[in-house]
């Protein structure tokens, strides 16, 4: 199958040097200001390895064609892979410009990096305890409660599950496309808690791509399998029943099972049969998954079944106790066994107790507390600058988040009126703007220059046949004279659209079709 393959030089990736993200013992990544060609719009990184670095760049090649091709073979193993994957997108080279797609068949051609996805703020953490934003790396999970919440963390167990189930399900599709993780660590998983817990994977050219390797390999100290063979199916199960065990016992170092015991026995097994000293007496990942959303769905059943409640007995008599200085003194009440003086005095309390109530929720409300939020995560709704979508209805779909975030970020565009970012949602090959033409920009940003979009909810998303289709409702309003064809003079109208999406770089849109668009006037 022949796939187009994205070459381009470091000065057409605009001023990059004065965006360092960080450095590693391999290169160093920048942010890429002006992405090039047909990455035009996205948001990008560049890691430019080291002049010491030995890389082969043919594997590199096999890298990015990987992952076009299995966005055309296997179309719903790349939707769910490439949200969880930081993998080489396009080369960087110097020196003559390849006329071969293969990069040792071009003679004077030297590839010195790749571009990738940037990573976006749902895979940092930005807290003051921590001094600047830092990515959301797994080893700060692997840290008991108290630290966790000081930095702004609230991982309890069910969230913990589910990032495992995600982490499980991710490797499992790279080892059945035969993608070995090798150095699989929580320094190469990140994640994010919010809106649904997800984990993504860095330093991917480090992996082992049906049998070749791009970088030595290499393992972080305290995660090595004991076998000689590295970078295996069976090596990347040893780690990952680690990586389980210590996030559960909240421990960097830790192999006590007693953490992942207390949430699973079938877990605990797992975990002691993943750590065999015989790779061929380990479970698969896939185990794993099934394991991680049966303990998930048990625990969700527990949280959900009605808790008893406790009968009433009658309260032992308390002492009273022995007035203080800063106690004020108490008159005895009447030896009666009814006082209305006393149910007075009761009520009264009542009352103070309830109107101080009220007030404390009315400051909270008006952002007069300022105590620090204990979790600012919303299950179902995906957040953009301009926008905000509500995907409660459809939360528990696998693609759920990735086609809410992409929604969030095109009309967040479109009310920020960014509007050639906007455009970029739209597949390369949508008739609904053609952004190679001049023309065509112009006028798809003529008819929505006015147009600002609120109440947008994702209330439907098919994604098991042949396309993925996602039902959106929302409000739109503009300027008389923009307003749909049939009401050009509406200046407010509800919609309810049924997109055909693609996925090529993310879900993006393909078209509505005339038979899933229905309005009326607000």
């Amino acid at each position: 199958m022949t796939v187009p393959v994205s070459y381009a030089r470091p000065d057409q990736l605009g001023d990059y040097r004065a965006h360092r993200l960080g450095a590693g013992g391999q290169g160093v990544v920048y942010a890429v200001p002006e992405p090039p060609g047909r990455f035009s719009g996205e948001f990008l990184a560049y890691k430019e390895y080291l002049a010491t670095v030995r890389s082969d760049s043919d594997v590199l090649y096999a890298m990015v064609v990987f992952l076009e091709e299995l966005s055309r073979s296997h179309r719903h193993d790349h939707a769910f892979l490439s949200p969880r994957l930081t993998w080489p997108l396009a080369m960087i080279y110097t020196g003559s410009r390849p006329t071969q797609l293969r990069p040792s068949l071009n003679s004077g051609t030297l590839v010195v990096g790749f571009l990738m996805q940037r990573l976006v703020a749902g895979f940092q953490l930005n807290h003051s305890q921590l001094g600047e934003a830092k990515p959301a790396g797994m080893e700060f999970l692997l840290n008991e409660d108290a630290y966790t919440s000081r930095i702004g963390l609230q991982a309890d167990d069910e969230k913990r599950l589910r990032l495992l189930a995600d982490l499980a399900a991710a490797v499992t599709r790279l080892h059945r496309q035969g993608v070995i993780v090798g150095d699989l660590s929580p320094k190469n998983v990140l994640f994010r808690l919010a809106p649904t817990p997800r984990c993504l994977l860095i330093d991917c050219d480090s992996m082992r791509l049906r049998g070749k390797d791009v970088l030595p390999q290499v393992e972080t100290e305290g995660w090595e399998a004991p076998e000689a063979a590295k970078a295996t199916t069976a090596s990347d199960v040893f780690k990952f029943g680690l990586i389980a065990t210590r996030l559960f016992n909240r421990d960097q170092h830790s192999t006590d099972l007693s953490g992942l015991r207390s949430i699973s026995t079938d877990l605990a097994t797992l975990a002691d049969r993943s750590r065999n000293t015989d790779p061929r007496r380990r479970p698969e990942l896939a185990d794993w998954h099934r394991a991680l959303e049966r303990a998930r769905s048990g625990m969700k059943a527990t949280q959900a079944r009605p808790q008893p409640v406790p009968s009433q007995q009658p309260q032992a008599p308390q002492p009273t106790p022995r007035p203080s200085s800063t106690q004020v003194p108490t008159t005895p009440a009447p030896s009666s066994s009814f006082s209305w003086g006393g149910c007075v005095v009761v009520t009264i309390l009542l009352l103070v107790v309830v109107v101080g109530i009220a007030l404390l929720v009315a400051l909270k409300s008006s952002g007069a507390d300022s105590s620090p939020p204990t979790d600012t995560e919303t299950p179902g709704r995906a957040e953009a600058p301009g926008a905000t979508v509500d995907y409660s209805q459809v939360v528990d779909e696998p693609a759920a988040d990735e086609v809410a975030d992409m929604f969030a970020r095109f009309y967040g565009a479109i009310n920020t009126r960014h509007y050639d970012k906007a455009m970029t949602y739209y597949d390369p090959k949508s008739g609904v703007v053609d952004r190679t033409s001049a023309s065509s920009r112009r006028e798809w940003t003529r008819a929505i220059s006015t147009t600002k979009d609120t109440r947008i909810v994702l209330a439907a998303l098919s994604t098991s046949g042949a396309h993925t289709f996602a039902t959106v409702s929302f409000r739109s309003r503009q300027d008389a004279g923009y307003g749909p064809a049939s009401n050009p003079d509406d200046t407010c109208d509800d919609w309810k659209v049924t997109y055909q999406l693609t996925h090529t770089k993310g879900y993006r849109i393909y078209k509505a079709p005339r038979s899933g668009v229905s309005h009326r006037p607000c």
